[in-house]
């Protein structure tokens, strides 16, 4: 293995790594964050995090919105879907069904 010095001039801007890991890379990290807050999952993963253990994290996200009544289908470079009940909905939606979910279930309480 070799030491390689790092560039100063190629590691990426937020804004830029945003660009190259697309869409779904962002929307899973908030997922779990949002999950988090709500008790549904373990852990919160940054967008680095994300990308470099995608199987890993985006199961984990997947199975916690199957717990709460939600089938989401993840996807590294487009969108994430979302259904409920054989139906497609937004991902407000699907983060508002958690959100009841675990209010529900006394994960979170309301100030």
């Amino acid at each position: 293995m070799t030491n390689k010095k790092i560039n100063l001039n190629e590691i990426l801007s937020d804004e830029q790594f945003d660009t190259v890991s697309g869409g779904s890379i962002n929307e899973v990290s908030s997922d779990s964050q949002k999950l988090f807050k709500l008790d549904i999952i373990d852990d919160k993963f940054n967008k680095i995090s994300t990308t470099f253990s995608w199987g890993k994290i985006t199961g984990m996200v997947e199975y916690c919105f199957r717990r709460v009544g939600v089938r989401c289908v993840t996807k590294p470079f487009t969108a994430n879907e979302y259904y409920c009940r054989g139906h497609k909905i937004s991902r407000g939606d699907a983060l508002l069904i958690a959100q009841n979910y675990a209010e529900k279930n006394g994960l979170i309480h309301e100030n």
